[in-house]
């Protein structure tokens, strides 16, 4: 019974913990928003311009409205990535935190009977397994996601035109094709932007390197967990 109870303190853990990360995703995705804002800015400005001149036809008016049109599809590129990125992002973060959760909770449980000191994960181990964990996957592993959504959306979104409609239909089957694009590997594809890579000789240690004892035994097992079929 102690056992049930402690993985559904696990779970619920896991939901809040979400929660309290939910600040630092939508940090990982503040790039996108500075490009949203300069490219809504440039739009404007040129709005402003092909006002001022009017509407008679000239190449100043021509080079605005494809300048325009550039404008618009790389804004709709970088709102879907956005999108998508955070939709990723998101998932794959519960992904790890009920996993690591649930790991952490069996090994407590396991500890119980044992003396004091033994019994439960020190706070330092604890907050040195979590900062391992999730300051690749919201920072170099992120923005390696941002890059592979962004080629697939740029790629998905060849033929749209910035003025024309597009059915729920068509829609979804632009979204299938970027997620297509960017899970082409299978689930591999994914664990790229949450399990960091080993460092290379001579390169500096990540803190997931540096664990040690319990913490790094249980980082490789969520690791390990991630990565199973």
């Amino acid at each position: 019974r102690k056992r049930h109870l402690r993985l559904n303190v696990a779970a619920s853990q896991s939901d809040e913990a979400l929660l309290r990360f939910l600040p630092s995703l939508e940090s990982a995705l503040a790039t996108t928003g500075r490009e949203t804002t300069s490219l809504f800015l440039q739009l404007k400005e040129l709005r402003r311009a092909r006002t001022a001149r009017g509407q008679e036809p000239s190449p100043e008016v021509e080079d605005t409205a494809e300048a325009e049109a550039s404008l618009w599809r790389k804004l709709t590129v970088v709102s879907v990535t956005s999108l998508i990125s955070a939709y990723y992002g998101l998932h794959l973060l519960h992904l790890v935190l009920r996993t690591q959760m649930h790991i952490i909770a069996r090994e407590e449980v396991a500890r119980e009977g044992r003396p004091v000191e033994e019994a439960v994960l020190e706070t330092q181990t604890r907050a040195a397994l979590l900062s391992s964990t999730y300051k690749y996957i919201l920072g170099a592993g992120f923005s390696e996601l941002l890059s592979a959504v962004r080629e697939a959306s740029d790629a998905a979104l060849q033929e749209c035109r910035h003025n024309g409609r597009i059915t729920a239909t068509k829609l979804r089957d632009i979204l299938k094709d970027i997620t297509s694009k960017v899970e082409a590997q299978g689930v591999a594809t994914l664990i790229r932007f949450v399990v960091p890579p080993e460092a290379e000789a001579g390169t500096e240690a990540s803190d997931a390197e540096q664990l040690e004892g319990p913490g790094r035994r249980l980082l490789n097992e969520t690791w390990d967990v991630v990565e199973s079929p």
